[in-house]
């Protein structure tokens, strides 16, 4: 099967990663979102993925990585 569709072209990964980041502050995290578990929940609630253990993955695996650190 051929499936045809529309995709984006970046001049680079850092236009890639702003442009995803847009879309999930457009489609599925509210603006005034201030923390990572809020964040991953709403991920979870506003359908971007199928796991419904996502949000807790998530989750673990910021706290696992200590990743909050990078958060501005």
């Amino acid at each position: 099967m051929t499936i045809n569709d529309y995709f984006r072209n970046y001049p680079d990964l850092k236009s890639a990663i702003l442009d995803h980041d847009q879309v999930l502050r457009a489609k599925f995290i509210p603006q005034a979102t201030t923390d990572y578990q809020t964040a991953a929940n709403f991920l979870q609630e506003n359908n971007y993925a199928t796991d419904p253990d996502y949000a807790q993955k998530i989750i673990q695996m910021i706290q696992t990585y200590n990743l909050n650190q990078y958060d501005n």
